[in-house]
């Protein structure tokens, strides 16, 4: 389960926290608007393989595609 808040969002970037199982310092993943690039620029603390970022990037991506950027999201799977 990751849980991913939305920290910024301007011309140029789109930027969302995201916190795996919903705790721990949060990793930050940024979108370029201009490249359509998404970047996991800061892991967080209890991610230790990248798994919940990579999660986390393909779910903004579907937003991004979706037009649809909610402030708060909670992703789950089996």
């Amino acid at each position: 389960m990751n849980e991913l808040k939305l920290k910024e969002y301007n011309s140029k970037y789109l930027i969302y926290m995201y916190f795996p199982e919903g705790e721990g310092e949060p990793g930050e993943i940024v979108y370029d608007m201009e490249s359509k690039e998404i970047v996991v620029v800061t892991r967080a603390s209890n991610d230790k393989t990248g798994y919940y970022g990579r999660k986390a990037s393909c779910k903004i991506e579907e937003f991004i595609e979706k037009n649809g950027l909610p402030i708060k999201y909670c992703q789950a799977w089996n």
